[in-house]
């Protein structure tokens, strides 16, 4: 798989600052950001990259046993499942925004659905 590292974010800089990123160099390969892009777009295609499937990972299990919230909150932090922003963990007194939501769209549909089938 190629992968050419870009410096993020751009959305909101200048055009002189994203035109000084492409100019400088990768941080990985050491080489002008520009060639290693270049590169990746006009170089043959390898064998390994012609590769399908799934990248090899470490199996994980998908669900936690109970911990506490500083604890998971710690785990999440240092296996960088989270994107640096506070975590907010549901718990049975406090579930998940999106849950509750869900929850109460259903309960209000179903309850209009009883009501025009009463008229």
């Amino acid at each position: 798989m190629r992968i050419v590292y870009t410096p993020h974010p751009v959305t909101d800089r200048s055009s002189a600052l994203s035109r000084k990123y492409l100019e400088g160099l990768n941080p990985i390969s050491g080489k002008p950001i520009l060639e290693d892009i270049v590169a990746a777009l006009t170089e043959p295609v390898s064998d390994e990259d012609k590769g399908t499937g799934f990248l090899p990972r470490e199996p994980r299990t998908r669900f936690l046993e109970p911990e506490t919230v500083e604890n998971l909150e710690k785990y999440f932090y240092e296996n960088n499942f989270t994107d640096e922003l506070p975590i907010v963990l549901p718990t049975e007194s406090v579930p998940a925004p999106g849950v509750t939501s869900s929850f109460s769209w259903a309960v209000s549909m179903r309850a209009r659905r009883c009501d025009r089938g009463s008229k």
